[in-house]
């Protein structure tokens, strides 16, 4: 799409991402979500979301850990680990 990802084709992508936070989650990957080269899903992502698809995942990383520090008791270091994270500095 010249415009950017199908709807259906960015919800099957956020999908995956918000399911595998704390995973690695290569361009690679995410392009085979899409059905798409990572190339070409890359640029498509872009066009929809407004960043790429790393930035994105960083960004919801992010946002998640600060949901969790909010909503837990758990330790900086433990949600830093859950999230994918190296440990708490790479926030």
């Amino acid at each position: 799409d010249v415009h950017g990802l199908s709807r259906e084709r960015l919800a099957r992508v956020l999908d995956h991402i918000e399911a595998h936070l704390g995973e690695e989650l290569s361009l690679a990957e995410l392009a085979k979500v899409a059905c798409l080269s990572p190339f070409h899903f890359s640029r498509c992502f872009k066009r929809s979301v407004g960043v790429g698809p790393q930035r994105y995942v960083n960004r919801r990383r992010v946002e998640r850990a600060r949901e969790l520090m909010r909503r837990t008791d758990e330790p900086l270091a433990a949600i830093a680990q859950t999230l994918g994270f190296a440990d708490q500095s790479h926030f």
